[in-house]
């Protein structure tokens, strides 16, 4: 039974590093794929099945040319690999960003410092979600950092409201958004993003903690000197753990939900979530939102997202909801608080944020606001990180299958397994 499922954990990740590893093949940015999301573009090709009459006379008629047709669909498996190849690539220089950070916030932070915000109060979920907020961290950043606040002792809420705000809103999006959409739209979604990450932090179990290492973590005295010549040592261990343990712990779960948007992707037909969206009413905004928030979209691909729903029909109450709701979770997420707080504090998170979603979508439409595009600008990670990151996480994730495989390590494969059994 162990070697079969370290040979499922092998697969997963022999797929995993193959594609991340492909840094040579082109692929359109999360944003491109966001303003595309509204309309349905048509490809003409020549019609293979076509045959030159027998009475075309190329001397009189001119060379004869297949006629074109509209290009058929790709096959649902083709349109999955390539989403979720692009997805990878797409997300490997954050997530190595992410973890990064994560072994320097270990490093540097206090422990009391992220014991304050344990248990189920509200000023432990403020703090989580203000952090969140703070930190220019795009969707992949923020999981690593979750796991990282988690195994210094914070509360699994506290983790979760930290997370959805910090996909939903943070510095560089508040920057981003104002030169699209307005300072006021800005505000309006920091602060949208700040309530969700509380209301999901609310309904997170406080005592839950499916990491059975955290307790091990925090009860080791070593795990961080407080002398200052060791300060380098502190970082090197810290940044060691996160490319390691916390990578191997979050890997399988990161995988899992890239998976799941993907094929909701290879799904949805082009044009699919505007069709949904003007449906109208409540059933309409339930059914957009509901469709969007497992698909793959950080806090700057939902500007232009919004945009389109907004230019295609939609009112602009749920296009600021599909802006404000629609990075908070995603499949990766909702399978990391899967993994931090049990499925059932997962399902109540993705409930709580759908239900939140819906509610803004109306608050907007009363409020008279509207999404406008004035202008684009967007400034992301320096070219020379993302070249190198690609092929660096591709070592990570080989170096992460030699150790669960070689050793015998079945524990998070297990778990692993069990999520997407359950789900």
């Amino acid at each position: 039974m162990v070697a079969m499922v370290c040979a499922a954990r092998a697969f997963v990740w022999s797929l995993t590093v193959l594609s991340i590893l492909s840094v040579g093949l082109g692929h359109d940015s999360c944003c491109a794929k966001a303003a595309m999301v509204g309309e349905s573009e048509v490809t003409m090709v020549p019609d293979m099945n076509a045959r030159k009459p027998e009475d075309w006379d190329d001397e009189e008629d001119g060379p004869w040319e297949r006629p074109l047709i509209p290009k058929p669909p790709d096959a649902v498996v083709t349109i999955f690999f390539r989403d979720l190849l692009n997805t990878l690539e797409d997300a490997s220089p954050w997530l190595l960003l992410g973890l990064l950070l994560s072994g320097v916030v270990k490093a540097v932070t206090p422990t009391s410092f992220a014991q304050q915000m344990r248990g189920s109060g509200g000023l432990p979920l403020a703090k989580g979600a203000f952090l969140g907020l703070m930190s220019p961290l795009c969707s992949c950043s923020a999981l690593p950092m979750a796991l990282g606040l988690v195994t210094a002792g914070a509360s699994p809420g506290a983790a979760v409201a930290f997370v959805v705000s910090a996909q939903a809103a943070g510095v560089d999006s508040l920057l981003f958004t104002v030169g699209i959409l307005g300072l006021r739209c800005a505000i309006a979604r920091t602060l949208a993003a700040g309530l969700l990450g509380m209301a999901a932090g609310f309904v997170t179990p406080s005592g839950a903690n499916g990491l059975n290492r955290s307790s091990k973590r925090m009860a080791d005295p070593d795990a961080c000197p407080s002398t200052s010549g060791s300060w380098l040592q502190c970082v090197g261990r810290g940044l060691q753990e996160a490319l390691t343990d916390d990578f191997d712990e979050i890997a399988p779960s990161l995988m899992l939900g890239f998976s799941i948007a993907s094929l909701l992707a290879a799904l949805l037909p082009a044009g699919g979530l505007a069709q949904i969206a003007l449906l109208g009413g409540l059933w309409g905004r339930a059914s957009a939102i509901a469709v969007a928030l497992p698909l793959q979209f950080c806090e700057h691909a939902s500007v232009p997202l919004a945009v389109a729903l907004q230019k295609a029909g939609a009112t602009g109450g749920l296009s600021f909801a599909v802006l404000a709701s629609l990075p908070a979770i995603n499949s990766a997420s909702i399978a990391l608080v899967a993994q931090l707080a049990g499925l059932r504090a997962a399902l109540q998170v993705l409930l709580m944020i759908w239900l939140c979603g819906i509610s803004l979508s109306y608050i907007a439409d009363f409020a008279n606001a509207e999404v406008v595009q004035v202008g684009h600008s967007h400034d992301g990670l320096p070219q020379w990180f993302v070249y190198i990151s690609k092929p660096l996480m591709g070592v990570i994730a080989s170096l992460s299958v030699w150790r669960l495989s070689s050793f015998g390590t079945a524990t998070r494969a297990t778990g692993f397994l069990g999520i997407v059994f359950t789900l």
